[in-house]
């Protein structure tokens, strides 16, 4: 395990502003020289390692700060893993070749899909060192989407062998329940679940349309759409608020980000181009995600009381928003002034470029409230990508031009 600590260069919102920002250098001596900016936060990178193969990315993050991800082992395959205190842990499959992780609890429970002995995907809840086949409705296949902090599970699956034809399920305690299909035939899908039971997905209601919903009650509830044929949430906050993207209208095809909340879907706008999308909604009702700009750009956003602001970019065309905790601080990827993608942070106005274990590329996915932030970078020379956690400590301030060490202690 490899850790970097340095306090890494805040590149701001405005391009001016970016024009510091450089890749580690000299990887292979095992320093590297950063520009220093005045009050930049310490951040701590972790390599997280392997399975035995060559590449691995952590794909959440508990509120505690336990990592889970997938990670191709010395075998071949790739398995879902857990990461605590240092360790990586295979958790394993159903008995067939793969697993793969979508959810992770403060309990440290892990929900995701595994493959069984008859090489058919089923959801799994990992618990204690235990993986469960949550089996399925009566299918063959089951894929377990999202899990809360009560243990409850959502997910789809086939409701008939002879078919593909899917619903939206619910498990908790031991029983899987079958939210049913919603509006007309064929195929439902519940993708995330708050605290309070509350659960969202999309599937058809007719005329070739697809709706989100929101299941609470017992009941689903269609959230509608902007004007367009389809809308599909993302995500669904403590307070019931959900997030999605929509058509805005039957002509151009064009989709917007919205906020439905007691009973009405808001359209958040653009940033002056004619897409946006949302990918997440904090308790605060915080609402990131990316949206074309005005020059034929996409950037990241913050959404917030019916204000959209720019998070701008490391300094090339292009960011995208991934995730964003209770303390509005967002992370993403962004390309960089010479063309690389970096992680980045957003927070109190400023875009931080996260870095990377020496190569040229990573990505920052999740984040939690202590600001723990997880993804997969390249290693020197790009041979391998490996999972990490980048963690945030207060501001340093060394003198300019620090050399930082990067070899594993």
């Amino acid at each position: 395990m490899q850790r970097l600590t340095w306090g890494v260069l805040a590149a701001a919102v405005a391009l001016n502003a970016c024009q510091g920002v450089t890749e580690p250098q000299n990887a292979g001596t095992g320093m590297a020289r950063l520009p220093f900016t005045a009050v930049t936060p310490t951040i701590t990178m972790t390599d997280l390692g392997t399975l035995g193969g060559s590449q691995s990315a952590a794909k959440k993050i508990s509120p505690s700060g336990v990592v889970v991800g997938y990670s191709y082992t010395a075998a071949g395959p790739r398995h879902a893993f857990l990461w605590r205190n240092g360790t990586m842990t295979d958790l394993g499959t159903l008995g067939g070749s793969y697993s793969e992780p979508y959810g992770v609890n403060a309990l440290g429970q892990v929900v995701g899909v595994a493959q069984t002995p008859g090489k058919y995907p089923h959801a799994f809840l990992w618990d204690d060192g235990v993986m469960t086949d949550l089996g399925t409705l009566g299918g063959s296949l089951s894929y377990a989407l999202a899990v809360n902090e009560r243990g409850q599970v959502v997910g789809y699956s086939d409701y008939n062998p002879l078919s593909n034809n899917t619903h939206a399920f619910l498990w908790q305690d031991g029983a899987m329940t079958d939210l049913g299909p919603f509006g007309h035939c064929c195929y439902a899908a519940a993708s995330a679940i708050n605290n309070r039971g509350q659960a969202v997905g999309s599937g058809p209601v007719g005329g070739g349309r697809d709706h989100a919903f929101l299941w609470q009650d017992g009941a689903m509830i269609d959230l509608g759409t902007l004007g367009g044929r389809l809308s599909v949430p993302v995500g669904v906050n403590g307070r019931g608020q959900v997030v999605g993207t929509s058509g805005v209208d039957l002509l151009t095809f064009h989709s917007h980000a919205f906020l439905w909340q007691d009973g009405a879907m808001t359209d958040l706008g653009t940033l002056g181009g004619s897409e946006s999308e949302a990918r997440a909604v904090n308790d605060r009702g915080q609402v990131i995600g990316n949206s074309s700009t005005a020059e034929g750009q996409t950037h990241a956003f913050l959404w917030e009381n019916g204000t959209m602001t720019d998070l701008g970019t490391l300094g090339g065309p292009l960011s995208r928003s991934a995730a964003v905790n209770d303390r509005g601080e967002v992370v993403g990827s962004s390309l960089t002034t010479d063309g690389q993608t970096h992680g980045f942070l957003w927070r109190d106005g400023a875009m931080i470029d996260l870095g990377t274990l020496g190569g040229s590329r990573s990505v920052a996915v999740a984040v939690n409230n202590l600001g723990q932030i997880v993804g997969e970078s390249s290693t020197a020379g790009d041979l391998e990508s490996h999972a990490v956690l980048w963690s945030i400590g207060p501001p340093s301030l060394p003198p300019p031009n620090v050399a930082v060490s990067t070899t594993p202690p």
